[in-house]
């Protein structure tokens, strides 16, 4: 794959696919993203593609994102992938808000060339989380999430980006997304609070 290509494509299609304040925001978690690869010996290109794409249908119509989504049951290898659509499936009470991570890994590879499964299952992840997440899924959730654009961060998510441990940082980013989340009174999805459970759990039995 040629790398460099494949990044103008990509933000060509962010500029046409999204509204000004998603472009910024994918393009300030490519940056978040890069920089943690490169902390946690990640390979950046991978993070920096993954952050770049992961938004990028998110503007789109709510009935092409499910129709994007639900075609990662016809490629064999992207099984991770149609397994997280099936889950969203099962908790349509806020999957709409959700189901544009799927969507993007298979807009990407379909209309981007990108077969790399650690890029698309990252992308098909950013949102809901698993327990059984990658480093790669793990780095592009926090930078979603921690990202300096967002409303939320400050000196205190910026000092911990440059200096926690990835676990530490995962437990920061969903401790983040979760409240809020709540806070909007927005449903949350179960593998979330899954994850961050067996984490935090795993610390208070030290």
């Amino acid at each position: 794959m040629d790398i460099e290509r494949t990044e103008k494509r990509i933000c060509a299609e962010l500029e046409r696919l999204c509204k000004p304040s998603r472009q910024a925001h994918c393009y300030s978690v490519a940056e978040t993203a890069e920089y943690l690869a490169r902390r946690f010996s990640v390979e950046p290109w991978k993070a920096r593609l993954a952050g770049l794409g992961h938004d990028m249908v998110k503007d789109s119509d709510i009935g092409f994102q499910w129709e994007l989504a639900r075609r990662s049951f016809a490629y064999a290898d992207m099984a991770q992938i149609s397994a997280v659509v099936n889950t969203m499936e099962s908790e349509k009470s806020f999957a709409d808000k959700i189901i544009h991570g799927p969507a993007a890994a298979v807009y990407m590879r379909e209309n981007l060339g990108i077969e790399e499964l650690g890029i698309l299952r990252a992308v098909s992840l950013h949102s809901s989380a698993a327990p059984s997440m990658d480093s790669l899924s793990a780095i592009l959730f926090i930078a979603d999430k921690m990202e300096p654009t967002r409303v939320y961060a400050g000196p205190l998510e910026a000092e911990a980006l440059r200096q926690d441990n990835l676990e530490t940082l995962l437990v920061k980013s969903l401790s983040l997304s979760l409240h809020w989340l709540r806070s909007k009174g927005y449903a949350i999805a179960q593998s979330s609070i899954d994850l961050y459970n067996a984490l935090t759990m795993d610390k208070t039995k030290e």
